[in-house]
């Protein structure tokens, strides 16, 4: 599992941000381990760039060791964790459609989290998803 640092633009825009943190898949307590340390060192909102990075120097194309955008995306698949300006939070699966060079959020695995619930519970819920679907690939 890579965590990126994300951070968002002043219009909106996610960015990723080095370093990423690297956990096994199957290690849940490392999972939540380095999500907590992604999350804690996220800083907000930033400036919208100007220009962009190529896609494959991405932190997350870089630690994952694929030599293009291309490959990364066709053997990635993305958990999304957004947190609403009433912070409420989502989860949501992101894949990459056959043939396609982008993800597109599967709306069918959105969980929704009222404000009040801790981060914690986010994530826990969030590498429980990450770990079904990998069996079920498997």
């Amino acid at each position: 599992m890579l965590v990126p640092t994300m951070v968002r633009t002043q219009v909106g825009v996610y960015l990723e941000r080095g370093p990423v943190e690297i956990a096994e898949s199957g290690d849940a307590t490392g999972c939540l381990a380095v999500l907590m340390k992604a999350r804690n060192r996220g800083v907000g909102t930033v400036s919208h760039p100007t220009a962009f990075a190529p896609a494959a120097k991405t932190p997350s194309v870089v630690a994952a060791g694929a030599k293009s955008w291309t490959e990364f995306v066709r053997n990635a698949v993305l958990w999304h964790i957004d947190e609403s300006p009433e912070g409420s939070l989502q989860i949501c699966q992101w894949y990459s459609p056959a043939g396609k060079n982008y993800f597109v959020p599967n709306l069918e695995t959105t969980v929704s989290f009222a404000p009040e619930i801790k981060i914690e519970m986010v994530f826990t819920k969030a590498i429980e998803l990450m770990q079904t679907a990998e069996r079920e690939i498997s």
